[in-house]
């Protein structure tokens, strides 16, 4: 982000975040600690009151891959790298967020010999995990296919196209002469825009 400063009536600086705002993270608010006398993010917002709570000095630096996200016609070696000493860097193919107990540990170049989509995050304890990266390889795919425009969509299976959340979503309801209708306030039709929840 951009320089942020607070001045007082004579034009000095009380309080500054220089050279610029820095990353923020959905789930962590950020301000000065008193305790730690430094800028901290913030496991909670408190707004209207003082800052308090947990703390993390930072968030980590996000991952690289070493490799471009594309079409190769032959097995390829993924190579992950974090600029951060330390770091624990989790992988998914699944589509889903890296998490703690979720995917695997990098712990070297690996071979990708089919079609994947690798989602990479950096881990520090006491530090906020780093914003996701995804790659997506086409690998040794059919030779009529190799031609033919790609778009990858990456994402949890139950969050981005099936149930409860997916753009595919269909909970409950029935089906007569081919049209779709809610029995229930609680069914929903998502490719349809139908249902109450949908509306929501």
């Amino acid at each position: 982000g951009e320089y942020i400063g607070l001045f007082d009536a004579a034009g000095h600086v009380v309080s500054e975040l220089s050279p610029g705002f820095p990353p923020q993270n959905p789930f962590a608010s950020y301000g000065w600690s008193e305790t730690h006398n430094a800028w901290r993010y913030f496991e909670r917002a408190t707004p209207g009151g003082p800052n308090g709570g947990p703390t993390w000095p930072g968030m980590v630096e996000p991952p690289g891959f070493t490799l471009p996200a594309g079409l190769y016609t032959n097995n390829i070696q993924v190579a992950i790298t974090s600029a951060v000493p330390g770091a624990t860097i989790r992988v998914t193919l699944n589509g889903e967020e890296p998490n703690p107990t979720n995917g695997f540990a990098y712990l070297g170049p690996f071979t990708l010999a089919t079609t994947a989509t690798l989602r990479a995050r950096a881990f520090l304890d006491g530090w906020i995990p780093s914003p996701t990266v995804t790659r997506s390889y086409l690998v040794n795919p059919p030779a009529l296919l190799r031609g033919v425009p790609s778009v990858f969509l990456a994402g949890p299976w139950n969050e981005a196209w099936h149930k409860p959340n997916g753009v595919m979503s269909i909970v409950g309801g029935a089906w007569s002469g081919g049209i779709w209708y809610a029995v229930s306030l609680d069914d929903y039709n998502i490719p349809l825009k139908r249902g109450r929840p949908y509306e929501r």
